[in-house]
């Protein structure tokens, strides 16, 4: 008769083997990004949407406050900000409960899992998320890149935004510091191999870059691109 701690280290030993085995296709079911398509598409439209609105708000702010020489916002601008900014706060709210669940399951989705639409919203989630989720989330992100399945693109502006957030320069040269008196590059480390360390993510050189933000509208100082032209 077996002693009851060798029956127990074999009903152990049976259970590690099978549990797995009924266990994967839950999980796999559970990781299935593409029965959740529809809903990630909806969040990556509302998403645009709400900003779409917040920064037409800001244009219209901007122009009355130039042509009135006034800097506060009326009564009615500032009812309209203060809706399309609830907005916003709904929106990435739905989308971080929708998104961060997924991920943390299933890490980030390839490409050839979702529709374009939907892959890019759990990015906009990524990106429009806290510093301190990005954080949390880098390791995913990291993987993610390693995998090719998160662009180069994406990956470049989520490790930069980490780095904003954490006061140290970025990487990629993908976001910008707005004062009152003008737009410039957030502080940008070894800003000599910048323009290698884009090509390597699918970026273009980072006057290219300034040059297209001057056709949108955007003017930006950096000192390169100005020796350049």
């Amino acid at each position: 008769m077996k002693s009851p701690a060798k029956r127990y280290s074999l009903l152990t030993a049976l259970l590690v083997w099978a549990l797995p085995l009924a266990a994967a296709p839950a999980a796999q079911q559970s990781c299935s990004w593409l029965q959740h398509e529809k809903t990630l598409e909806a969040i990556g439209d509302e998403d645009q949407r709400v900003r779409k609105t917040l920064s037409s708000l800001y244009a219209l702010h901007e122009s009355a406050r130039k042509r009135e020489n006034r800097v506060e916002r009326d009564v009615q601008e500032q009812q309209a900000w203060n809706e399309a900014s609830a907005d916003y706060v709904r929106a990435t709210e739905t989308g971080q409960k929708a998104v961060l669940p997924l991920l943390k399951e299933c890490d980030w989705p390839s490409p050839e899992a979702l529709s374009k639409k939907a892959h890019q919203a759990v990015f906009l989630v990524m990106q429009h998320a806290t510093h301190d989720i990005r954080v949390g989330y880098l390791p995913i992100i990291e993987r993610g890149y390693r995998k090719k399945k998160l662009l180069g693109q994406q990956y470049a502006h989520l490790i930069d935004r980490v780095r904003v957030g954490g006061k140290e320069k970025q990487v990629y040269g993908t976001q910008l510091s707005s004062t009152k008196a003008e737009t410039e590059f957030w502080p940008i480390e070894d800003e000599e191999a910048l323009d290698s360390r884009r090509a390597e993510v699918g970026l273009k050189p980072i006057c290219d870059h300034v040059e297209w933000l001057a056709k949108i509208g955007t003017t930006v100082r950096l000192a390169r691109c100005e020796k350049k032209s």
